[in-house]
């Protein structure tokens, strides 16, 4: 493997732990942990952290080191809103592209999660939440589409301590899955639109608290 594809190798395999909860935000990312964790060089983990704060997963802090990022509210809001655009606009391609069973196989990924509330670790969660999630905007015709809706959803993870700020909430995202399920069934798109805006918009638990990172959905 060349040195700029085992740097790439890398930098995903971090986003991908950091988006299933090994590394929550704020955590320090020790070059000589990462070389061991993933048995790569020295000169491949420093790369790697290059680029990671080149997208924003990590920041640096001179003379400190790396951490992941922490998400303000205003940055985390920002992130919101541009997602409601996108994730919205991308409502009628789905409709367009979905086989006739996609309903059914999202409505899977959904129960998954719902089973995730009770027996499952926030690891398994966040998993669970991502594979829906992944699922549904990966019936997108539009492929650029699709990779930079999850590469968003992915920041919004890495900023926040954890996804939900309660039971209350994860519930609620729950049921707007579900939500969602029965309108790409019902191949309406005046109400799959709505459902998807309705999952994104922020719910009762998600206020401006200037002293902690705001969640994701």
């Amino acid at each position: 493997m060349s040195a700029e594809l085992e740097e790439r190798s890398l930098s995903e395999k971090v986003i991908r732990d950091i988006f299933c909860g090994v590394f929550a935000s704020g955590t320090w990312l020790k070059q000589i942990e990462l070389e061991g964790r993933y048995k790569v060089s020295r000169t491949t983990v420093r790369r790697a952290l290059d680029e990671l704060t080149a997208r924003r997963y990590v920041e640096h802090v001179p003379n400190r080191g790396y951490r992941v990022t922490q998400g303000s509210w205003d940055r985390r809001s920002e992130l919101r809103e541009i997602r409601r655009v996108l994730e919205v606009h991308a409502a009628k391609g789905i409709l367009a592209n979905a086989p006739e069973d996609a309903a059914a196989q999202l409505r899977v990924l959904a129960q998954k999660f719902e089973d995730s509330l009770e027996n499952g670790s926030l690891q398994d969660q966040i998993a669970a939440n991502g594979e829906f999630h992944e699922y549904l905007y990966g019936l997108s015709p539009n492929r650029t589409l699709f990779e930079e809706l999850m590469e968003m959803r992915r920041r919004a993870v890495a900023m926040v301590t954890a996804p939900w700020s309660s039971l209350r909430e994860m519930r609620s995202a729950s049921r707007d899955h579900f939500a969602i399920v029965d309108a790409l069934e019902s191949r309406d798109l005046a109400r799959f639109e709505a459902a998807i805006d309705g999952h994104i918009r922020p719910g009762p638990d998600d206020t401006p608290d200037r002293g902690a990172a705001p969640t994701a959905s």
